[in-house]
């Protein structure tokens, strides 16, 4: 979803590849329309059973976006 306000930072997200298919299929992570995660159009979880957590976040450099906050 979109970060579209100051009420919306500090909300997370954990993406996991529950069926341990990302290692032959990625599991791709993209923002809502020109929003970044970390600077990136999209991020993506590629093995198995891996997973990602992402942080809403506001930057006055950036303005809305996410962060991760860990990866496997």
């Amino acid at each position: 979803p979109a970060v579209s306000s100051g009420d919306d930072v500090g909300v997370t997200y954990t993406i996991k590849d529950s069926g341990g298919n990302a290692g032959s299929n990625d599991i791709i992570i993209q923002p809502n329309g020109s929003q970044r995660i970390d600077g990136a159009a999209a991020k993506k979880i590629n093995t198995n059973y891996g997973a990602m957590t992402l942080v809403a976040l506001s930057s006055s450099v950036n303005g809305f976006g996410w962060g991760i906050i860990s990866a496997t």
